[in-house]
């Protein structure tokens, strides 16, 4: 009889410390979960140079962690959105120096930058503008780079929706 209350005793420990380390397990992971998210935070920013021979509009992402666009818009007011930002501009450019597209799933490492479009008097000149001309077109470039809304949405690499980058340039 003392042989059944101890093998009883025996299972009964044994079954409280597997559904104590169960419990304790799945506490440490939704802990670590937490302590992940916390420490994956992407921040996109959005950054334009308007020297007299260069202009750029650049995405920077000052975060941790990176940024998956889910989706980017571009538009100007009374004006249809699009998602590549060089059909906002109306200037006769044969070769952009950079432009790059932010397509769906598209991610941003952290500390990193991206260059939407970049147009320079170097560009223009090896494409045979006249100097003149050529300094006149990157200041049309920045009388129309004024007003355009740039919308970002983005998440970070688990999933988590941040909140959008949404910037009016001028």
């Amino acid at each position: 009889m003392w042989d059944t209350v101890a093998i009883i005793a025996t299972v009964a420990v044994a079954l409280a410390a597997l559904l104590f380390s169960f419990f304790t397990f799945k506490s440490q992971l939704k802990q670590s979960e937490r302590v992940a998210r916390a420490n994956i935070k992407p921040l996109l920013s959005m950054k334009s140079l308007n020297y007299s021979d260069l202009k750029s509009i650049c995405i920077n992402n000052y975060g941790i962690g990176p940024a998956v666009v889910t989706k980017a818009e571009f538009c100007r007011e009374r004006s249809e959105s699009t998602d590549r930002i060089v059909d906002l501009f109306d200037l006769p450019v044969k070769n952009w120096d950079t432009f790059t597209n932010l397509p769906p799933k598209r991610a941003i490492p952290e500390k990193a930058e991206v260059i939407l479009v970049k147009l320079s008097l170097k560009r223009l000149l090896s494409d045979g503008v006249e100097e003149g001309k050529a300094f006149d077109l990157l200041k049309k470039w920045n009388e129309q780079k004024s007003g355009i809304e740039i919308k970002i949405e983005y998440e970070d690499i688990l999933g988590n929706r941040q909140e959008p980058l949404v910037e009016i340039l001028n």
